[in-house]
C-alpha cells in the first residue's frame, strides 16, 4: 500500500474526512467496522459516476456527473481498517473535492480510475443481500 505522508493529508478537528457512497454509507455497518457511531454529513462528490461491479459499488470520474453521499470523520486507525475493508489496492484512496454544506472541502474517497462497470442505484449501498453484507463485515471484524 502507497504511504501517505501528513502532509497529503486532508486534516479537520484532528480526523480525516472520508466520502462515503456504499457499504459505508450504512451505519450499522459502521458501527460494525469501526465501533463507534458517527454523524454523517450529506456531500456530493463532482464530476464522478456511481458503478457496480459484481455486488459492490465504487466511483470513478465522469465530467458532468455526480454521486450524493455522505462525509464521515475517521481517526487514523478507522481509516486503517477502512483501507482494508475497501481492499486498497484494489480501490485506490485518493483526496477528492466534495460540496459539503455549500462549502467545497477536501476528503478521502476510495475510487477506481477508468473502470467499467454497470450504474449503481443511489439509494442501495450494495447488491448484495443486506444479511450476507453484515455477515461478511462481521466475518472481515474478526479477522483483523
Amino acid at each position: 500500500m502507497e504511504q501517505v505522508t501528513k502532509e497529503q493529508k486532508p486534516i479537520l478537528s484532528g480526523y480525516q474526512p472520508l466520502f462515503v457512497y456504499g457499504t459505508l454509507k450504512d451505519e450499522e455497518i459502521c458501527k460494525l467496522l469501526f465501533e463507534e457511531e458517527f454523524t454523517y454529513y450529506h456531500a456530493t462528490l463532482q464530476n464522478y459516476v456511481l458503478k457496480k461491479s459484481s455486488d459492490y459499488f465504487f466511483v470513478t470520474p465522469l465530467e458532468e456527473s455526480r454521486v450524493v453521499g455522505k462525509v464521515i470523520f475517521l481517526s487514523d486507525k478507522q481509516l486503517l481498517i477502512a483501507d482494508k475493508w475497501e481492499e486498497v489496492p484494489f480501490y485506490t484512496r485518493k483526496i477528492v473535492k466534495v460540496l459539503l454544506s455549500e462549502r467545497s472541502i477536501d476528503a478521502w474517497a476510495y475510487v477506481r480510475d477508468s473502470f467499467d462497470g454497470e450504474n449503481a442505484d443511489e439509494n442501495k449501498i450494495s447488491s448484495m443481500d443486506r444479511l450476507l453484507l453484515i455477515n461478511e463485515v462481521k466475518s472481515f471484524k474478526d479477522g483483523l
